[in-house]
């Protein structure tokens, strides 16, 4: 039997499964286009009551943020129990999939990938809204490449009662920046980190900072330089390198100050690249 969501969307094929819900492909009935259709697990919501407002807080965030390379919502639903998120659906796949087939990617592919996702970033922090997982596998990419910044299930809006207990951390491990290990609450300047390893990530293949096991990871994080990138991508342009080096300073007063620097250089790199 074919589940009927507010009378409009029809579920079709899982694409997705974490500890918290599922992610279906649908179909809006209403103009047979695809859709995106977050499902919040039962079992999530009775062992952790917190998930169903993060659940609705995400769906908030997206209505408010209205960006072009931010995954639109189109509905949030409440029905016979279960608590929905029609989204937009985006077909491409992952970039962390993207970044498994292909461990690194052209330089013109990682400037254009992150001046979208930068612009999309400076946006939901001039809303006050910080994301605490930037990731490869929260940017979704259409068949020409386009990226979309998804995922706002962890965020938080500095206006509004925070979900966080002292002392939780909040995020992915390999993109926590050093100042969440010690106590010290997500601000911008943390998703300026993780965006910085990411960027990391799509030029060299790998992430900067390596451990076997969490302990040494941490360490890596708070201690360790960052590895050289042009040494490893000579390719790279120094106002890129340079940038993604002051993204990933240890301490967060001399961090980048703000993505739209990031931006900035990155529109720099892409015009520079588009003269040859």
């Amino acid at each position: 039997m074919t589940t009927l969501i507010n009378n409009r969307f029809t579920i079709e094929d899982t694409i997705g499964e974490g500890g918290m819900g599922f992610v279906y492909r649908g179909i809006d009935t209403t103009t047979n286009e695809p859709v995106a259709i977050k499902k919040l697990k039962r079992e999530a919501v009775v062992k952790n009551p917190e998930q169903l407002e993060r659940f609705r807080r995400e769906a908030l965030i997206l209505y408010q943020l209205n960006h072009p390379n931010m995954v639109r919502v189109y509905d949030a639903v409440t029905q016979d129990g279960d608590y929905y998120i029609v989204m937009q659906y985006v077909e491409g796949g992952s970039l962390r999939e993207l970044l498994k087939r292909e461990k690194k990617l052209p330089l013109y592919d990682v400037v254009t990938i992150g001046l979208d996702v930068s612009d999309a970033l400076a946006r939901a922090h001039r809303l006050k809204i910080i994301h605490r997982d930037v990731k490869p596998d929260n940017v979704l990419l259409t068949a020409n490449g386009t990226p979309y910044l998804t995922d706002f299930g962890q965020a938080h809006i500095s206006d509004a009662p925070g979900l966080t207990r002292p002392g939780q951390m909040i995020g992915t491990l390999n993109y926590m920046a050093p100042e969440i290990f010690v106590g010290e609450s997500a601000d911008r300047r943390s998703d300026i980190w993780a965006f910085g390893i990411m960027l990391y990530e799509m030029l060299t293949g790998f992430r900067p900072f390596m451990g076997e096991n969490s302990a040494q990871l941490m360490t890596a994080i708070i201690k360790q330089p960052a590895p050289d990138i042009r040494k490893l991508r000579p390719d790279c342009p120094e106002r890129v390198a340079e940038i993604i080096h002051r993204m990933l300073a240890k301490n967060r007063d001399e961090r980048l100050f703000t993505i739209r620097e990031a931006s900035l250089q990155l529109e720099y790199a892409l015009y520079e690249l588009e003269q040859y």
